[in-house]
């Protein structure tokens, strides 16, 4: 026996030296004391208490995590008659019943996530198998079996060296020749003895660290690393955002709805950024800035205007429009600057509060059909109403001064519901938009001229961008 013993210390001090150590500690020698209750097999006439002394066993465990590890323990119980009750005595006998074993233990009390009520408590169980042997000194006999066995371990911790425990341990034999007592052969196969024990030990933490995985906790909130990749794409949609909402060559025009990127510092732009400089409207070869009359072919002695003398026999014609194409022409006049020399000064309109003017939709005479021209700035407000959740838009529909009032009412309706109807089918939800109409009762510009006129032809966008 002092040969099993020396072997099994060897087992369990070996691996302290082999393993490195973790964040955690991992090792731990448990010693615990207590009853013992050899249930059967007995010789007629012979039997013990039911919780008789003594029961002790020691042991070492090595915990891989929290939650698994494995046990190397070895036991001894004394086992006599019964000299206890009313029941009559037991014919006397001693015997020594000695038990080595390794098992696998599950920490119960991390797996189940006990410290959600209490830090101090835990369970374990464990399970596994192993040898024993019976002696009797008087009969001289010796009976060696295979054991299997499984218990319960509560522990409660004092600190982080020491924790106190109660166990319950349940163990069955394979090849028991002989009862308890030794008196008599045992010929029954399978598991034919079983023996129960319950003690209170002490279980002491070895290792430099300050927690023993029996108290390592693992985190009772949810795994939120999916979130990361969620913020990632939120990142670049409101970078690409960001960009579209900026205004790189400080015109005054956001780059999402400027059609010139890289318009000079200073310049006059019109409403799509572009540089008055650049654009000659009614094709007289004067461009708009210098121009005094931009959407009637004139020459250059009148800056642009024509020669009200003569009529138009000086005008440069060559770049106007030939007859086929006069529709078109008109219904694609550029928007140009709106403050001079077009726009009202008694325009007074007040967006919802909230909402801002984001952009103008126009259309040809007495027409509710998106301009070809049009449709690159509306497929840009749909991307940004489709990158932006929280924002939502009103589209107030207008006409000019030209027909019947109750006329201009109806295909100012029409206008904003075709806007509203073209971002529908490009993605953006219902739910966003709201539509409202005035006929010609909110002149933005004079309607004076063609240009004015045009320009009154709209769909104004007022936008609310929600939560910033």
């Amino acid at each position: 026996m002092k040969l099993i013993f020396n072997l099994i210390l060897g087992l369990v001090f070996l691996p302290l030296g082999l393993f490195a150590q973790k964040t955690d500690n991992s090792w731990s020698i448990d010693v615990c004391f207590g009853g013992t209750n050899p249930v059967k097999p007995y010789s007629p006439g012979y039997w013990s208490n039911t919780v008789s002394f003594l029961h002790s066993s020691a042991g070492g465990r090595y915990m891989f995590n929290n939650k698994f590890g494995l046990k190397l323990d070895a036991g001894y119980d004394r086992v006599k008659n019964d000299v206890v009750g009313q029941n009559g005595n037991s014919l006397p006998f001693k015997s020594n019943y000695y038990r080595t074993s390794i098992q696998g233990v599950f920490d119960l009390g991390r797996i189940f996530t006990f410290e959600n009520f209490s830090e101090r408590i835990s369970l374990l169980f464990h399970v596994g198998g192993g040898l024993s042997i019976l002696t009797n000194k008087e009969e001289q006999k010796t009976d060696r079996m295979v054991n299997f066995l499984f218990g319960f371990n509560p522990q409660y911790k004092i600190n982080d060296r020491i924790a106190i425990n109660v166990d319950a341990s349940f163990i069955w034999h394979i090849y028991q020749q002989f009862t308890f007592d030794m008196k008599n052969s045992v010929f029954q196969r399978g598991f034919d003895g079983f023996i129960a024990n319950a003690t209170v030990g002490v279980n002491y933490y070895l290792g430099k660290n300050k927690k023993h995985y029996d108290w390592a906790f693992s985190p009772c909130y949810p795994d939120m690393r999916y979130l990361e990749d969620e913020n990632a794409k939120l990142k670049s949609q409101n970078d690409s955002l960001l960009k579209k909402l900026g205004d790189d060559d400080k015109d005054g025009v956001i780059n999402y709805l400027d059609f010139e990127l890289d318009t000079e510092p200073g310049a006059l732009v019109d409403i799509k950024g572009r540089n008055l400089k650049n654009i000659d409207t009614d094709g007289d070869g004067i461009k708009d800035f210098y121009d005094e009359c931009p959407n009637e072919p004139g020459i250059q002695k009148f800056n642009g205007c024509p020669d009200k003398n003569k009529g138009n026999d000086t005008i440069v014609k060559n770049n106007l429009p030939k007859d086929k194409d006069k529709k078109d022409s008109l219904n694609s006049i550029p928007i140009v600057d709106s403050v001079k020399p077009y726009f009202n000064k008694d325009y007074n309109f007040e967006a919802p509060e909230g909402y801002s003017s984001l952009t103008d939709i126009h259309f040809g005479k007495w027409q509710s059909e998106i301009l070809s021209q049009e449709e690159s700035t509306i497929a840009e407000i749909s991307s940004l109403l489709k990158a932006n959740p929280d924002a939502k838009i009103i589209i107030t529909g207008h006409a000019d001064n030209v027909g019947d009032k109750n006329r201009n009412v109806e295909i100012s309706k029409k206008r904003a519901n075709t806007v509203k109807n073209y971002l529908i089918s490009k993605g953006v939800s219902p739910d966003k938009i709201e539509i409202n109409f005035y006929g010609d009762g909110v002149p933005k510009f004079l309607n004076t001229t063609e240009t004015g006129k045009f320009l009154n032809r709209r769909a104004e966008i007022l936008i609310d961008y929600g939560k910033q």
